[in-house]
């Protein structure tokens, strides 16, 4: 999400400049955020991406987290790969990545207007992707984490770019 807001703002000083920066800023994040499980998988698929985008060839996000996925398995095999919150956050994304437009075509047919689909199909999205981890640690699945993903995912953007702007503020 951030990479996307920074890319956009500061396209016209060109790909390489923007990567850089780009860069940096993952290092601020990981560095404000600490070295999470989530968080590396979050950055390293950034500079995956920005990378792919930096040379010209097409991102494929599900190839990206696939890579990033068997990278942090070979490399941080005990720290992380094995971390609850890492197969939270992998799982999340991929169920993002590999069915929120078929969700959001689907539940289209269902509400009107473009809005409500869209955050209904991410949150079913990751909500079905990690079901079966939930399932299988907690030995049940809270009906209630759906509802309340669904008043929360609309403000994760504007939160984390507010956030962004205060870190900067003395």
């Amino acid at each position: 999400i951030i990479l996307m807001v920074l890319a956009y703002i500061l396209k016209g000083l060109g790909r390489f400049n923007v990567w850089i920066l780009s860069c940096f800023i993952l290092l601020f994040f990981i560095l404000i955020t600490g070295l999470e499980a989530p968080v590396l998988r979050a950055v390293l698929m950034g500079l995956v991406g920005a990378l792919g985008v930096l040379f010209g060839g097409k991102t494929i996000p599900q190839n990206i987290l696939l890579l990033v996925g068997v990278g942090i398995g070979i490399f941080f095999t005990h720290q992380l790969f094995l971390d609850f919150g890492f197969w939270l956050s992998f799982l999340a994304t991929m169920g993002i990545i590999l069915w929120t437009d078929k969700l959001e075509f689907e539940l289209g047919k269902i509400f009107p207007g473009k809005y409500l689909p869209m955050v209904l199909s991410v949150t079913l999205a990751a909500q079905l992707a990690v079901a079966p981890l939930l399932l299988w640690w907690f030995q049940e699945i809270s009906v209630a984490s759906l509802l309340a993903n669904l008043f929360v995912e609309p403000l994760v953007l504007p939160i984390i770019l507010l956030s962004l702007a205060l870190a900067f503020i003395p």
